[in-house]
């Protein structure tokens, strides 16, 4: 693709496909407090992890042994997303709903991650550039519902969030906002220690901007199948989650995820 030339290259030189295997990962360390039987604080410190393998083909599809771009490369880039504060609250009375919990979340994040200059612009100056970043540089509003009801050994669950980027910050970029849900419920098997669970979810994000420019290859919507597994003691439980997107819909089909693992780890404190 020419907006991917290298400076200085003959088009003989040039690599015409850039080939990415990249594995995500995302570290989450949250707490929640609960004051009373109505209001309670959360917060969340996101630390996200991206390794990339680049390969590169020229114009007959044959990898380059050795190629170095300005574009994309072989590299792990780590770093602190945006913080999420906020209050908790819980609308429903105990003693009128014993067997129904319905938690509301209202905050924001924080502008803690850090943030790139548009690289599409640097990439067409002939400059060194970064895609892959994990903050905003906004402050964004938030809210997340999660309602569950207990049937008989059963649960069933279901939960929303959005995170909402209404304005430009640093660079001029403004994010993508998120809304993402599910719904689906849990099950003990063979002793009340173990669960398993089932959930359909849903994930949109819209496109990401630098100025009036629309960051290409950003916006995307899954769908996503998720099965679990949840071990559950009177202090701690651990939860092992396997998620497979079997529809992503993103600007150009360029993204494809096949499976998703999550591992969870609750401990409750005594305050």
């Amino acid at each position: 693709m020419p907006e991917q030339f290298e400076p200085g290259l003959p088009d003989e030189e040039q690599a015409y496909e850039h080939v990415l295997d990249m594995v995500a990962g995302r570290v989450e360390i949250a707490g929640d407090y609960k004051f009373n039987s109505w209001l309670g604080v959360f917060g969340v410190v996101p630390v996200g992890v991206t390794t990339v393998e680049a390969g590169f083909k020229d114009i007959d599809g044959q990898l380059f042994e050795d190629f170095s771009s300005i574009h994309h490369r072989t590299e792990t880039v780590i770093g602190v997303a945006d913080i999420h504060l906020g209050v908790n609250l819980y609308p429903l009375p105990q003693d009128l709903w014993k067997n129904t919990d319905l938690e509301v979340g209202l905050g924001a994040t924080l502008p803690t991650g850090s943030v790139e200059p548009d690289p599409f612009v640097k990439g067409a100056q002939g400059l060194t550039h970064q895609h892959m970043f994990y903050g905003t540089g906004t402050v964004n509003p938030l809210i997340r519902v999660i309602l569950k009801q207990q049937l008989g050994k059963g649960m069933a669950v279901a939960w929303g969030q959005g995170i909402f980027s209404l304005y430009r910050g640093k660079h001029d970029y403004r994010g993508s906002s998120v809304v993402a849900g599910g719904i689906g419920g849990s099950y003990p098997v063979l002793i009340d220690r173990l669960s398993v669970s089932l959930q359909h979810e849903v994930f949109y994000e819209s496109a990401a901007r630098w100025g009036d420019n629309v960051a290409r290859n950003s916006g995307r919507t899954d769908l996503i199948l998720t099965a679990g597994l949840m071990w559950s003691e009177a202090t701690w439980s651990a939860q092992l989650s396997a998620k497979h997107p079997y529809r992503i819909t993103t600007s150009g089909d360029q993204l494809e995820a096949p499976v998703l693992l999550s591992l969870d780890l609750f401990y409750k404190f005594p305050l």
